[in-house]
Formats: structure tokens, sequence, C-alpha cells
């Protein structure tokens, strides 16, 4: 029998087997221990959720899309199943795949998910919380891809003031959403401002 410590140590070990560009190894060991877990633990543990979501993480980073969008999917369909709708892993899942979605040129199908993730995230988490900035700033580019960049802009604008309250000017995420707001305002022909 496999002791907890050890599918921790080999999700770990998958993880910085990808972070090295190790890819066909780290699915190899990924997929070992999900298999693992899923017997001892089911198909609805959080651990065993963790790792399809490393998989499908995994899968996309390497173009396999099709594959990704189901391991998606599938997290998706228990996560509204066990924890709901409104729960900020579910609304993270909506999220992820939206996202996804929006990187295939899905956009219709991106946009409607990621509309419910901001709209039950604003209602249940708040504004600012990180769930549904999230959701904010990655709708904006659903929008913009669209070429909708009024609504876009102003969905960059309601992120970048909040992050940069919570995180300041020179975080990552801030300097993401300065550089998606600059790129739409330029669309836009707000040249100066971009």
């Amino acid at each position: 029998d496999v002791h907890p410590s050890t599918l921790t140590a080999s999700n770990n070990l998958s993880v910085l087997l990808f972070d090295q560009g190790k890819n066909a190894e780290a699915e190899e060991l990924l997929r070992e221990v999900l298999v693992v877990q899923q017997r001892k633990l089911g198909e609805e543990h959080p651990s065993t959720l963790n790792l399809r979501q490393n998989l499908s993480v995994l899968l996309s980073s390497q173009g396999e899309f099709e594959e990704a969008e189901h391991e998606m999917r599938g997290i998706l369909e228990i996560y509204r199943k066990t924890l709901g709708n409104t729960h900020p892993d579910t609304l993270r899942s909506i999220t992820g795949l939206g996202a996804m979605l929006e990187h295939l040129g899905r956009f219709p199908e991106a946009e409607e998910l990621l509309q419910e993730a901001l709209d039950t995230a604003r209602r249940v988490l708040g504004d600012e919380h990180p769930v549904t900035l999230n959701s904010i700033n990655k709708l904006g580019l659903v929008l913009w891809s669209q070429k909708e960049m009024g609504k876009a802009v102003m969905l960059f604008r309601e992120a970048l003031k909040a992050y940069r309250g919570m995180l300041g000017d020179e975080h990552p995420i801030t300097l993401n959403v300065i550089s998606n707001l600059g790129n739409a305002l330029r669309e836009q022909g707000v040249a100066d401002e971009a």
C-alpha cells in the first residue's frame, strides 16, 4: 500500500519536473499518482482534484487542449456537485475553464462561464476578493478578444484599482492588468493614456 506522504512527494516531484521543462516525465508520474490517489481516496477527494488540476495545466501547456478541457470539465462537475455553485473552488474552476476556452478562441463559451463566475463571486465574495478580481481580468480579456473594448477597459480599470490598493504597483498581477489595460486602450485609440 502506498503511504500518503509518498503520494504527496510524487506530486511535488511532478511539479518540479514540469518546472524544469521535463513535461513527459512529469505527466507520466502525475498519471501514476492519480491512479493510486483515485483508488485510495476516491474521485471527489480534494487531493485527487488537485492532482487532476495539475494534470490539466500540464496537458494545456503541451497543447493537449482536448484532454485538458475534459479534465477541467470533470473537476468542475465534481465541485458543482460536492461544493455547490458558489464555493470559491468552484468559481476558480469555472474561471480556469473559461480562460482556457478564451485561449482556444471559443469566446462565447468562455464569456458565458466567466460572466457566471464573476456574477457569483461579486454576490458571494465581494468586489475585491481575489477570485472576483481574477474573474474580472479574465472576462476583460475575453471581451477584448471579441473587440468589445469599452467593456474590457471598464473591467481592467476596476481590477487595476483593486490590485493597486491591495498589492501595489509593482506586483506581477498588477503589472499584468496594467499591460492588459494599456493594450486595450491602445486598440480603442486612446494612445496618450495607453
